[in-house]
């Protein structure tokens, strides 16, 4: 028997213990993603295939092959921003442990061919023992961490088919370098703009505490703070929602913070009594704070309902569209 046989026999009789190794780091990195409120815009993994194990040992010549093939099952976390790159990086250290790190991002020249991303060698970490994990405990897996937008230009190089700079024609390398150069951009300025959204949560929080309402201009931003000032006690809702709330309401005329807490004097009551009525058949009954406002805006402006179901609308048909 050849060492290539020999090879695909091993890799076969290991394959279900390979199959498990991704099942659990899977659930492990989505777990800790989530109890550290980290939204990410894709989670995959797999297990490397045969074809792909076999071709990576003779290349490299690896004696000890099993050992020497850290990637036979890899993860790959697609993420939002470049600043939830360290906190992915911290979320790994807490449940694995991490025996090596590669950064490709700050290590690369920014014209890399596609491997822009963090690249964690990892084994299990202390809160997986016991009998279920003694045949995975300690296998080694790859994590690569990288931004949506550095995926997206690591498929398009790809696909491509450049492998590297002698690769492309002389009259095509400075669009190539300039489009590469327009994805840092990209990833640079989505930072900055998670950051400033940041800063304009606060600012928002500080203009409706202080400042005359009517000099406040109607946002996202503004509307949560007034919403929370105003119904300290009523339940929030999700950003989405309040977008779609904020597009309705500036078709239905208002513009800033002050225009709508002025109609809001006559239709709080309004949304007061629609609750008392409900919950006389439903105790448990309760409007959310953007429900205060919702349903007296509806009574008084019969404009606004339409333009509720027409933004409603238009999410749902994009929604399909992306499906």
């Amino acid at each position: 028997m050849t060492m290539g046989s020999e090879l695909r026999d091993q890799y076969r009789d290991r394959l279900p213990t390979f199959k498990r190794l991704e099942e659990e780091v899977r659930f492990s990195v989505e777990a800790a993603l989530r109890n550290r409120h980290i939204k990410v815009h894709a989670i995959q993994s797999r297990v490397k295939t045969l074809d792909s194990f076999i071709e990576k040992v003779e290349r490299k010549e690896y004696a000890d092959a099993f050992n020497d093939v850290p990637d036979i099952v890899g993860i790959r976390i697609v993420c939002l921003f470049l600043s939830d790159l360290r906190k992915i990086g911290d979320a790994l250290r807490d449940v694995f442990e991490v025996t090596s790190e590669e950064n490709k991002i700050e290590n690369e020249d920014v014209a890399s061919f596609g491997y822009m991303s963090i690249h964690y060698i990892c084994q299990l970490g202390d809160a997986n023992s016991g009998p279920r994990y003694n045949s995975i405990k300690d296998l080694q897996f790859e994590v690569q961490v990288r931004t949506i937008v550095m995926d997206a230009w690591a498929n398009v190089s790809h696909h491509l088919d450049y492998k590297g700079e002698a690769s492309i024609p002389r009259q095509l390398r400075r669009d190539f370098h300039a489009l590469s150069g327009l994805f840092y951009v990209a990833d640079q300025h989505f930072e900055l703009f998670v950051r400033e959204a940041a800063d304009a949560e606060r600012d928002a929080i500080r203009d409706v505490a202080n400042e005359n309402l009517d000099d406040v201009d109607l946002n996202v931003e503004t509307l949560t703070a007034y919403l929370r000032a105003r119904y300290p006690d009523r339940n929030s809702t999700t950003k989405m929602v309040m977008s779609e709330f904020v597009e309705a309401l500036a078709l239905t005329g208002f513009k800033t913070i002050g225009s709508l807490d002025a109609a809001m004097r006559e239709a709080e009551p309004i949304s007061l009594a629609f609750e008392k009525d409900r919950s006389e058949r439903n105790k448990n009954y309760r409007l959310t704070a953007v429900g205060m406002v919702n349903v007296g805006i509806r009574q008084l402006y019969p404009e606004y309902s339409e333009n509720r179901r027409r933004i409603q609308s238009e999410r749902v048909g994009r929604d399909k569209h992306d499906q």
